[in-house]
């Protein structure tokens, strides 16, 4: 996620300067992008389906790198973020008001300890890095996902 406090960014150009993710500054630009690009999306009657992003893990941890480093699978988990980033509240709250948008969150099939993530999950290595899981882990992922997203489509 863009706004994940465990990777803050600065944004820009918006009147010609940079403004961080997790800045006060950051909510209300974030706000009207979203109704706008939201709306522009929903036009013509079409449903919306918004996946929200995995957690990621701060800069420092490398999960991969853990492994490869040490025999205790245990000390590579990672913390995430525990509470719905920005960008999942706004979207979810027009969600909420707006019966063609509709909002899945994946955080719970990759991250199933969340607010802590484990590296390997159901015997398999899970995350390539602290931002990406491994294909392999997203292939044995896809019947969960699919379960989600028929879930969302058939409301």
């Amino acid at each position: 996620g863009l706004d994940d406090p465990m990777r803050p960014k600065a944004i820009g150009p918006l009147g010609g300067g940079l403004v961080g993710t997790t800045s006060d500054e950051y909510a209300p630009i974030l706000e009207v992008a979203n109704t706008a690009g939201l709306a522009d999306l929903a036009a013509d009657g079409r449903t919306v389906v918004f996946l929200e992003p995995i957690p990621t893990a701060n800069l420092e941890d490398d999960p991969l790198g853990c492994l490869v480093e040490t025999k205790d699978v245990e000390s590579c988990r990672f913390p995430v973020t525990a509470a719905p980033l920005l960008l999942e509240r706004q979207i979810r709250t027009l969600g909420a008001n707006d019966d063609a948008l509709e909002s899945v969150d994946f955080d719970r099939i990759v991250c199933p300890e969340k607010p802590e993530c484990a590296v390997v999950i159901d015997e398999m290595i899970a995350w390539r890095d602290g931002l990406h899981i491994t294909g392999s882990f997203a292939r044995h992922l896809a019947p969960r996902v699919e379960d989600a997203l028929r879930g969302v489509l058939d409301r």
